[in-house]
């Protein structure tokens, strides 16, 4: 595979009182999903988490399904 030669991301808006912190942390314990949190991007980044769009669509959505099923519990 060829590496890619620029990387986009997504920034997602997490539920009311969710720490994006404490999400990314379930994400990769619960679904084996590693995401960013937003909080790694100072104070304003707090209430999303980062996605880098670096792999296929189809593990895109596999990922996508997973972290909404994190989300679901949260």
């Amino acid at each position: 595979m060829t590496p890619p030669k620029a990387t986009l991301y997504l920034w997602v808006p997490l539920p009311e009182g969710v720490k994006s912190a404490e999400f990314t942390r379930q994400a990769m314990d619960e679904a084996g999903v590693i995401t960013l949190p937003g909080s790694a991007f100072g104070p304003s980044g707090e209430g999303f988490f980062r996605i880098a769009l670096t792999v296929g669509a189809e593990r895109l959505v596999e990922g996508v399904e997973r972290l909404g099923r994190v989300l679901a519990r949260a």
